[in-house]
């Protein structure tokens, strides 16, 4: 009886430890140089799938401090949820500038997610999207936007 018993521990923990889990994850975090139309009042997000569950995420003309050193991008990662928090490194300025800010998104599953926009702790954009191997779509973000989330 304890050999069985040893035996069908055994097989769960195979079965359990053969069981591919994406892990979440972003690289390759790149930003522009400070635009210099500062009048930009659009921010655009696109969101295009690349190869072996990865996305490639480019926020255009997302507005930082002109002193910006660089962007970090965190994500806070639930089941169907992903939270990603953009924030600035770097000496503060009176002045702020349009940036584009690109990353991978990796370890995506093919299944519908909710992402969450955040910056300085503030969402200020949510959407559902598809995850599949032909998605390329851009979302318009605009001043609306910001106030619908009180930001």
């Amino acid at each position: 009886m304890k050999n069985k018993i040893v035996f069908i521990l055994f097989l769960l923990l195979t079965v359990i430890s053969c069981n591919k889990v994406n892990e979440i994850s972003v690289s390759d975090i790149e930003k522009s140089e400070c635009k210099t139309d500062k009048d930009v009042i659009i921010e655009k997000i696109n969101f295009k799938y690349i190869n072996d569950n990865t996305v490639t995420v480019t926020h255009s003309d997302v507005f930082f401090n002109c002193c910006v050193e660089e962007i970090k991008i965190n994500t806070d990662i639930g089941e169907n949820t992903i939270t990603i928090k953009e924030n600035e490194k770097g000496a503060l300025c009176n002045c702020v500038c349009p940036y584009d800010v690109n990353f991978n998104m990796n370890g995506l599953e093919t299944k519908d997610y909710t992402f969450i926009f955040e910056k300085y702790d503030n969402i200020f954009f949510e959407i559902k999207l598809n995850i599949h191997s032909q998605l390329d779509t851009t979302i318009t973000i605009r001043e609306e936007d910001y106030k619908r989330y009180n930001f």
